[in-house]
Order: structure tokens, then sequence, then C-alpha cells
């Protein structure tokens, strides 16, 4: 099966699919698309995919709860050089496609618009995936170190940079470690004073502590 091309070029097509399977197709026809992307799954190589192409594509998996399949991608990711240039681009018309930390992002964002830098967001893609399925915590810190070293690396653009930090605190905050995830956005206010999505994190995580 060549549906996108062996080297997965034009996967990330597939989180258009996953607009509309969540959107506009009766419950009789979300089975076969569950079944197609199976069957893409099984066919891409994944050593052979070029210019992170699969990094919405795995989005696209997570999303459809499909994290195994995801990991085996973002592994492939990971092993990488990691190069902080690459980034996928995430707008209003995306938001159905990605999670709802991200859909909060692109919400505040003054573009409506952010652009996540590839080697963090598959991480972040990947500690998902680790918690959903129950990986040990320690596998998951690692991914957090290794993201945050990577946020240290943005140098260019503090915005860009809070941004990122948001994604650290988000894997604290999902794993109900508050006091680290209130370290990580109390960074972000001090790159973005004006953050409104670290605001928000942090009074839920302050929130939480004193119940």
């Amino acid at each position: 099966m060549d549906v996108y091309g062996r080297d997965g070029s034009g996967i990330g097509v597939l989180g258009c699919m996953y607009h509309a399977y969540i959107h506009t197709l009766p419950a009789e026809q979300r089975e076969p698309i569950m079944s197609m992307t199976k069957k893409i799954c099984e066919s891409i190589l994944v050593d052979e995919v070029k210019d992170n192409s699969y990094i919405d594509f795995c989005t696209f998996l997570c999303r459809m709860g499909m994290h195994e399949e995801a990991l085996k991608y973002l592994t492939i990711e990971k092993e990488k050089e990691n190069d902080l240039s690459s980034r996928h681009t995430y707008g209003l018309q995306e938001l159905e496609t990605v999670d709802e930390r991200l859909q909060k992002e692109i919400t505040y964002s003054s573009e409506k618009r952010i652009a996540m830098v590839s080697s963090i967001y598959s991480r972040y893609l990947m500690a998902q995936c680790y918690i959903k399925l129950e990986k040990p915590k320690e596998e998951i810190q690692q991914l957090l170190n290794e993201m945050a070293q990577l946020v240290n690396e943005i140098n260019d653009d503090p915005v860009k940079k809070a941004l990122h930090l948001n994604m650290v605190g988000y894997i604290y905050q999902e794993q109900q470690m508050y006091n680290e995830a209130l370290q990580a956005f109390q960074q972000v206010l001090e790159y973005s004073p004006d953050n409104a999505a670290a605001e928000e994190s942090q009074s839920m995580c302050q929130a939480l502590l004193l119940s």
C-alpha cells in the first residue's frame, strides 16, 4: 500500500482526515478510516520518512488514541539529530487536529497560530504516549529533561521559548506533579509576562495543590 508515498512525504494530510472524522462523518463511516489508518501505519517505511513529515501524522494518531503506533514513528524522530530550525505550524484551521493544550496556545496567541519546534514537539507527543500507556515515570522524566535542554537552546525569541516551556509544564501537570509544573509556568511568565496560557495553567495548579 503506497497511499502517501514511501517516504511519508504526504502523511500530514491525515490531520484533515481527523477533522472530518470528528466533525462530519456519520458513525458508520468512521471505522473504515480507522482501518485505513492502521494499514498506512503498516505500510510506511519509518526509517525512510524525510523532513519530519510524519510529525503531523503522529499528532493524528495520538488524537485517534493510537499511541503505540505513534510511538513507532516518534522513536525514530528522537534518534535523529536535533534541529531547532525545523518547525510545524498550527492555526485555527488545525484547531481540532491538535490536543487541548495546543488548542489553548493557538487561541491565546495574538496571531492565532503557533510554530512548534519539531524536536521538542515530538518529545511532547512521546511523553503524552508514555503517560497514556503507563510507561515508567523515569522514562517520562528523561523526555522532560531532554525537552528542557532543547528549550534552553532557544535564544532568539523569548515568546517561542515560553511556548515550549509551557509544553514542559503541561507534561508535569498531566502527571499531577503540580509543584514542578508551577516552576515551569513561572519560567514562562519570566520570558513572556502576559502569557495567558501559563497564567491559566498556573492558577489551575495552585488550586489543585490547595484542594
